[in-house]
C-alpha cells in the first residue's frame, strides 16, 4: 500500500527565430513524497522517501493560430540536478537510510533519441 504526492513548476522563456517559430529554453523542478508499507507478506517492510529535482532544457514551437501553439521537447535535458531520500524500517525495528545526489547532462549524448510532443492552447 503506498501514498505519493509530487508538485512541481516549469516555466519556459522563448524567442522569435521565424515568425510564428520560437525556440524557448524550460526552466523547471519538482518535489516529491511517497510512503509504502507492505502488508501481505511475513517480513513488512515500511518506506518513506523524498526526493527533489532541477532542470534546464530547450523547446522548439510554432504558433498555428493566436492560441494554439506545438511544441517538440527533448525528454533529456541540458541539465539536471536531483536529490533523493529514502528510509526504510522492518518488523524488526531495524532502520535503513539511503541518500543521493545526481547530475546529468544527457542532452549531449542522445538529444533527439526521445522527444516530446505537445499542444498549448494559450488562454491570453
Amino acid at each position: 500500500m503506498g501514498n505519493g504526492f509530487n508538485v512541481g513548476y516549469r516555466q519556459v522563456r522563448f524567442k522569435e527565430l521565424a515568425k510564428k517559430l520560437f525556440i524557448g529554453l524550460s526552466f523547471g523542478g519538482g518535489f516529491n513524497i511517497q510512503t509504502n508499507t507492505q502488508k501481505l507478506v511475513s517480513n513488512p517492510l515500511r518506506t518513506n522517501s523524498y526526493g527533489m529535482n532541477l532542470g534546464i532544457a530547450p523547446v522548439l514551437s510554432y504558433q498555428i493560430t493566436e492560441r494554439l501553439v506545438v511544441n517538440l521537447q527533448p525528454n533529456t535535458s541540458f541539465a539536471d540536478i536531483n536529490y533523493s531520500y529514502s528510509s526504510t524500517k522492518d518488523n524488526t525495528g531495524v532502520l535503513s537510510k539511503t541518500s543521493g545526489v545526481n547530475f546529468s547532462a544527457g542532452f549531449f549524448n542522445a538529444p533527439l533519441n526521445n522527444l516530446s510532443f505537445g499542444i498549448n492552447y494559450l488562454l491570453k
